[in-house]
């Protein structure tokens, strides 16, 4: 049985893996923060977006920023980056 810690470090690596997959480097985080912002209705910094990433956060919000990001990240690029 998994912790739920041990989710979010699970969809954290996958988040990472779909990142270098779809080719999203550390300095597009402004990208992904907007990304984020645009899909949640609410502002996300790119401080947020790293924290997630890096797993210094666990809470259940940054579950779901991984969540939202790696949906966001399956159908990277988007229309207007593209």
């Amino acid at each position: 049985m998994t912790t739920e810690t041990e989710h979010t470090e699970a969809l954290r690596k996958e988040v990472r893996k779909l990142m270098i997959d779809r080719g999203v480097e550390y300095g597009s985080l402004h990208i992904m923060a907007d990304a984020l912002t645009e899909r949640t209705g609410r502002r996300v910094s790119r401080q947020n977006v790293c924290f997630a990433l890096t797993g210094y956060r666990q809470t259940k919000a940054y579950h779901r920023m991984l969540l939202d990001l790696k949906a966001i990240l399956e159908v990277w690029p988007p229309d207007k980056a593209a």
